[in-house]
């Protein structure tokens, strides 16, 4: 009943976790870290493709208009769900932005009844916390006492609420709100604090420049205690008031850990298999991306409470079009090696070429660079040394391969060593319009591969569609392989191919194809 394979697979976890959820007896080593909980009800959504559709209301089910309009946020959920699903850029979602009613229904599974609402019997204000009453009623007194005009006036009740959640016993669910309390009084005071990096990237033990901006927008009185650099090697005491909108500028030089690991995706850290991760430490499962490399952390003083805001450090640039950019700040390896060519294909005892692109991730870099193969093949030179005087500085290096007889298919991977660190990793920056770019560092490794191919020396045309590796595959196994252009399908002679190979959906990404078929 789910649809697609992974939306049934996740239903039928959430049947599986609702029935374990609040059992102290299932998973008792959770415990060290959170207390058991049980939802109250488990409901299936019977949802409705198009605007269009007009199911009957299902037995023992409650309704929610998906299309309801928000005052707060001048405009409908369903809106916002379009553009949500319009983000999915690589998977072609667009989607249209409905408006008006649009009835899901949200049929009873297992646990209580809802009658009227989803939340029928669930308690979400305060209350639910012991000692929580206070918080509610602080929070009430500043809600009804918000003005649009000046939300500063509310900093002394905000403050009152974050002192009184402070005071509560330990809950998750307190530390949340502590932290999104923040945030609110961040916003009415206007507050502004930002740190940025001289450069978007640099290597453990290098030097980098981090500038820290903070800016108050309101009358309250707010001054900086301190500002405290990444990892607290020092904390810089101040003293200084925040006029209304003049901004603070303090910079700092700072000399990276020697120790800095890599920004790798955490859930990349391990070695994984296909679609399942590794993760070492618990507390980064379930992160959509890696806390920040490097933090400062700046102390606000007023009189009617301290505030300390931590700002990831990032780097900002202007582009001619796009600009004001924000990119998070990176720690890369000494080196980054690329492989040109991954799988490298030998029909017969030949001799062939691994060409490796090193790039240095700082300046004053040096080491020497090697292949690592499976028995049986031999490598020339043993290594390659590089110096690289200047960051970004780049390398060709060509290591030539032969298999002796006794050669057996194999992994290979590049090494660098630099100093005492040893480098197996390359670089991928992925660069989409509606994310940050990305940095990943792959294993550089590849694959060396004896096939005995008696095949047809025939020239062999190929049809690129949305992008593959074909061609470069079927050189490997030593075919004569073009790529044919859109003007080569219309006016180019194809006789002299012994064959034309269409390569993925050429048919939906080649319009000249079917012109020309």
């Amino acid at each position: 009943l789910g649809g697609h394979g992974n939306h049934t697979s996740s239903a039928a976890l959430a049947v599986e976790a609702f029935e374990a959820a609040g059992d102290a007896r299932r998973f008792p080593e959770q415990l060290a870290y959170v207390q058991p909980w049980k939802p109250k009800r488990l409901v299936w959504n019977g949802f409705r493709f198009q605007q269009s559709d007009r199911p009957a209301k299902p037995e023992n089910s409650v309704a929610l208009d998906l299309g309801a309009y928000s005052p707060l946020l001048g405009e409908s959920f369903t809106e916002i769900a379009g553009r949500s699903r319009s983000m999915h850029k690589s998977q072609g979602f667009g989607a249209g932005q409905n408006r008006g009613e649009f009835l899901n229904y949200f049929q009873h599974t297992a646990g209580d009844t809802a009658k009227v609402d989803l939340f029928d019997d669930i308690n979400t204000a305060w209350s639910r916390i012991p000692g929580g009453d206070d918080v509610g009623k602080t929070l009430e007194d500043a809600y009804n006492r918000y003005d649009p005009e000046n939300p500063s006036k509310l900093i002394p009740v905000l403050f009152k609420a974050y002192e009184q959640m402070s005071k509560l016993p330990g809950d998750p669910w307190v530390e949340v709100k502590k932290r999104e309390l923040l945030d609110v009084l961040k916003s009415c005071a206007g507050l502004w604090v930002d740190a940025l990096a001289s450069d978007y990237s640099a290597v453990p033990g290098s030097e980098i420049r981090i500038t820290t901006v903070v800016l108050n927008r309101s009358d309250h009185p707010f001054s900086i205690e301190k500002i405290s650099l990444p990892f607290g090697s020092r904390d810089t005491l101040m003293n200084s008031r925040l006029a209304i909108n003049q901004p603070i500028q303090a910079a700092f030089s700072y000399r990276l850990p020697i120790d800095l690991p890599d920004t790798q995706p955490y859930w990349l850290r391990e070695s994984h298999e296909l679609g399942a991760y590794g993760v070492a430490s618990r507390d980064l499962i379930g992160r959509p991306e890696n806390p920040p490399a490097l933090t400062v952390k700046v102390a606000l003083a007023s009189p009617d409470g301290r505030l300390e805001v931590e700002a990831p450090v990032r780097f900002r640039s202007v582009d001619p079009v796009e600009g004001e950019q924000y990119r998070p700040f990176e720690v890369l390896p000494p080196v980054t090696l690329n492989l040109t060519e991954k799988v490298h294909v030998f029909t017969k005892q030949e001799e062939k070429t691994i060409l490796v692109n090193v790039r240095s991730g700082g300046s004053n870099i040096s080491g020497s660079l090697s292949l690592k193969v499976p028995e049986g093949w031999q490598v020339k030179p043993e290594t390659i040394p590089f110096v690289f005087a200047n960051k970004n500085e780049e390398l060709a290096a060509s290591f030539s391969v032969r298999p002796t007889r006794s050669a057996l298919a194999g992994a290979f991977t590049v090494e660098a060593t630099v100093g005492s660190k040893t480098v197996t990793h390359g670089m991928t920056t992925v660069r989409y319009s509606h994310i940050p770019p990305q940095t990943v560092f792959p294993q550089a490794e590849g694959k060396l591969l004896r096939i005995d191919v008696n095949g047809s020396k025939k020239a062999i045309a190929y049809i690129m569609g949305s992008g593959d590796e074909i061609p470069i595959a079927l050189r490997q196994l030593g075919y004569n392989v073009t790529v044919l252009s859109d003007e080569d399908l219309a006016n180019g002679s194809l006789s002299s191919y012994g064959v034309i190979i269409a390569g993925v959906r050429a048919y939906n990404t080649r319009p000249q194809l079917k012109t020309n078929q």
